[in-house]
């Protein structure tokens, strides 16, 4: 995705607008422009880009401006929960982890009690 044009008619698709309610939503009355950055016609101004990044506040600025990342932000609660996440579940295959070994243990244990006794 390296055309800003694509990645505007995506981020328009993403807020499930059309160019017009899109123009709209980012304070112009018609989608000129818009369309214009869409149909790859033109190249948007810093003052158009700012308007967009003000508005969309989801949208990766980077990303939108240079293609670079991901389209969507990552907010700080979704990094948290992540990380809440992965120690639980770290917790639980710790928890996991022992129940192995003692599986095992007791696996081991088990054979070595059942080998016949050697006689002399």
């Amino acid at each position: 995705m390296n055309d800003f044009g694509d990645r505007l008619k995506l981020v328009i698709d993403y807020y499930r607008m059309n160019k017009n309610s899109f123009s709209k939503f980012i304070g112009y009355d018609e989608n000129t422009s818009i369309t214009n950055y869409v149909n790859k016609k033109r190249i948007p101004n810093f003052a158009m880009l700012s308007k967009i990044i003000l508005s969309c506040d989801s949208i990766n600025a980077e990303w939108l401006i240079i293609g670079k990342g991901e389209m969507l932000k990552r907010s700080e609660r979704s990094v948290e929960l992540e990380v809440d996440f992965y120690k639980r579940e770290s917790e639980r295959l710790k928890i996991d982890n022992d129940r192995l070994l003692t599986i095992i243990e007791n696996l081991t244990s088990d054979k070595k009690s059942a080998q016949p006794q050697e006689c002399a």
